[in-house]
């Protein structure tokens, strides 16, 4: 079998199922952070996946220590006022539980775990990457395309100064590339709930008449501010030259266009599953006010709410 996508979209509360074929057919696409890889996808009526063979892997967890580094230097790059943000991200790979194995069960507990939530799973070179994203890149029906500017974290609605300018920055940066749409509308920020964290979002909304205008909404917004920093294009290369680890699939792209709507969504919250382990990713927006220690336990913070939505 070519590689095979599963998604599960809220808003029309349906999954949809994907093979890999050729760009000419694709109703959805993925890809990854650096847009290196796009993999085209045709629905089928398949059910949710098999349980795919895997490889094995030997990927290592970031250690503390190396992740606090990291933030730090993204403090002092935005100290010295080239950036307004950064996000940095790191891996947690831990041995797979041999109970782990039911693919369907997997996609399955992330939906009712994780309500109101994209939920995907890709296969692809005997690894599988799933996740539940609550990052909406766009979304186009009824002639109106919407986003939000999703960034902040904490665990109640407690939060502090640094959250606020976080979140402030995304909203800015949509903001700024849809200035000319004079008949946007912008809803009040509001907290939005995943698992046992919450985010401050902030809904944005103007019409929107073809698909094609669909498309360059979202390779402007792509990849926001709140999933790689601002100014966008050189904290990509912030990322790509800092991190110590590749993004892959993680803070990527899933893009379905259906007969009369169209949905993105980032690939956030994931985790990359292969024989023997699961490797889980998580970020965390990086400010002048930022913290190392308190920007470390956010990641973990997100990382436990994959791990209890699988059952770990």
């Amino acid at each position: 079998m070519n590689s095979f996508a599963a998604i599960y979209i809220p808003h029309l509360d349906k999954t949809f199922s994907f093979e890999e074929v050729s760009a000419e057919k694709a109703t959805m696409y993925i890809e990854n952070f650096e847009v290196s890889r796009r993999i085209h996808f045709q629905e089928c009526v398949h059910a949710p996946p098999p349980n795919f063979p895997l490889s094995s892997s030997d990927e290592k967890s970031v250690p503390k220590i190396i992740y606090e580094n990291l933030v730090n230097k993204a403090i002092i790059e935005i100290q010295k006022g080239g950036f307004s943000k950064i996000v940095c991200a790191h891996q947690q790979a831990i041995d797979r539980p041999a109970e782990l194995s039911d693919v369907q069960e997997i996609f399955k507990q992330l939906i009712i775990s994780l309500p109101n939530t994209f939920v995907y799973l890709f296969h692809l070179d005997g690894e599988l990457w799933v996740g539940a994203s609550p990052e909406i890149v766009g979304i186009w029906n009824q002639n109106l395309f919407s986003t939000i500017s999703l960034a902040g974290t904490q665990k109640d609605d407690d939060f502090s100064i640094k959250e606020i300018e976080e979140q402030a920055i995304v909203s800015d940066f949509i903001t700024s590339q849809f200035m000319q749409v004079s008949t946007r509308s912008v809803q009040q920020t509001q907290t939005l709930s995943f698992g046992g964290i919450k985010h401050l979002m902030t809904k944005f909304s103007w019409p929107m008449v073809h698909i094609s205008e669909f498309k360059t909404a979202i390779q402007t917004i792509h990849p926001s501010p709140a999933l790689a920093g601002m100014p966008k294009e050189k904290s990509v290369k912030f990322i790509l030259a800092n991190e110590p680890i590749q993004r892959n699939f993680y803070t990527g792209l899933v893009s379905i266009h259906l007969v009369d709507s169209a949905y993105s969504f980032a690939t956030i919250r994931c985790a990359k599953i292969t024989e023997n382990q699961i490797i889980f990713y998580a970020g965390a927006g990086i400010t002048k006010d930022s913290i190392a220690e308190a920007e470390w336990q956010e990641t973990l913070e997100k990382i436990a709410v994959l791990k209890k939505a699988i059952k770990l």
